[in-house]
């Protein structure tokens, strides 16, 4: 978690369970959130009793947003349509050199 108005990672005390909520699914047709309550949170290990943490932790809560269908946003091409393009273009240019070697090839032969 990070504290907002500084931008550093918050310090937790031990024993903290951490879990999330998806707060806004953005118009996903599902949302699992890996931890998402008090018994299935990501607990802090304890630090050794003098309130100072033996090593710093990193817990990891994951989010995950499922979308049924492809949203078109304009001025904004769909992820491989490029390629696609770039492929059969290849594919057009591989045959007609083809064509043009074995049209050469018959003539001096």
């Amino acid at each position: 978690m990070i504290d907002p108005a500084t931008g550093q990672p918050l310090l937790v005390p031990g024993n903290s369970h951490c879990y999330a909520t998806e707060t806004d699914a953005q118009g996903a047709s599902q949302s699992v959130v890996s931890q998402y309550s008090f018994a299935t949170g990501v607990v802090v290990n304890p630090d050794p009793g003098d309130g100072h943490f033996m090593e710093d932790q990193a817990v990891m809560i994951e989010a995950t947003n499922i979308f049924d269908s492809v949203v078109s946003i304009p001025g904004l091409a769909l992820a491989g349509s490029r390629l696609a393009e770039i492929i059969v273009f290849g594919a057009i240019m591989f045959g007609a050199g083809a064509m043009l070697l074995l049209m050469i090839r018959r003539r001096h032969a």
